[in-house]
């Protein structure tokens, strides 16, 4: 068999056993909630102490968070645009745009993992800085203007106290320092960041829940997110000249699907839901298709 199926193979069937220990009732999105929470919390952050101990330092890839920023950026111009000529209420409009910006990166890691390794990871996880950040602030600002409570206000703690963020900040500040991580907390790091791939697929294997409200706006905001998503990526990468693997890193991050802090932030300010839910499991579908071919195609 091919050895690019033989890494990702294994990890659709990840997501199958998710999707399917749900509807068997072994796991309920209870269960995926707390997959993530220790994902972000604990085995994420060990994963990028872990890494960021082999990463061979770049200053080319201090461009990597900007161009996720300019992503949400130039989405969300194209998103308020094709919202007023769709005509949406309020809760339907802010769960369209939400959901063009946000980059589903974490989706993308387990693949990026299985193809390139650690190195992949952190080039990745760099990315997602920008990403990050605008999800926390600029993203995040818009779910409240077209919410429940327009005159809310940012919560800078959420994006302050990120575990991962501050993995990077440890993990590149000890390997900018030149100082070795001793064995045996290396060894846990190791161990613990293992469990990554794992528990996001299987999470994003129980939230699979697909409807059909809304279908043709719900399809258009996936072409936007990763449809235009992917175009402005290549043009980023074109027009600043970047190759090899962050080249690739960020062509495929660029075209993630619709992250699932769509349905958060739509449930916290009283955006519509089930819109955002229909969103979000088309997307991960699509995905599971794109991104493996474009992983091969760029490999």
């Amino acid at each position: 068999m091919n050895e690019f199926l033989i890494k990702i193979i294994p990890i659709i069937l990840l997501f199958a056993t998710g999707w399917i220990t749900r509807l068997l009732r072994v796991f309920t999105t209870r269960d995926a909630d707390l997959f993530l929470k220790l994902v972000l919390n604990v085995t994420l952050p060990a994963m990028i102490i872990a890494t960021a101990q082999d990463m061979i330092m770049d200053k080319s890839l201090i461009y990597l968070p900007f161009i996720a920023i300019m992503i949400v950026v130039i989405l969300s111009i194209i998103g308020k645009f094709t919202g007023r000529q769709l005509k949406m209420n309020r809760p339907d409009t802010g769960s369209f745009l939400v959901g063009i910006m946000i980059m589903n990166t974490g989706f993308c890691l387990p693949f990026i993992e299985a193809i390139y390794g650690r190195q992949g990871v952190l080039i990745a996880n760099l990315f997602d800085i920008g990403n990050t950040f605008m999800i926390y602030t600029f993203v995040y600002y818009h779910a409240i203007r077209y919410g429940k409570n327009e005159s809310g206000s940012l919560d800078w703690k959420k994006f302050l106290k990120l575990p991962p963020l501050w993995g990077l900040l440890i993990g590149f500040g000890l390997r900018f320092l030149n100082v070795k991580i001793p064995a045996m907390p290396m060894l846990f790091f190791e161990l613990a960041g293992v469990a990554t791939t794992p528990l996001i697929m299987l999470s994003l294997g129980i939230y699979f829940h697909p409807r059909v409200k809304r279908l043709p706006k719900a399809l258009l905001a996936v072409v936007l997110r990763m449809g235009f998503g992917f175009l402005i990526s290549y043009l980023a990468v074109t027009l600043l000249n970047i190759t090899g693997l962050p080249r690739v890193i960020i062509l495929v991050s660029g075209s993630a699907p619709i992250g699932f802090n769509t349905i958060i932030f739509a449930n916290l300010e009283e955006l519509d839901k089930e819109f955002a839910s229909t969103m979000v499991s088309i997307s991960i579908v699509i995905g599971l298709v794109l991104l493996p071919t474009l992983l091969y195609l760029f490999r």
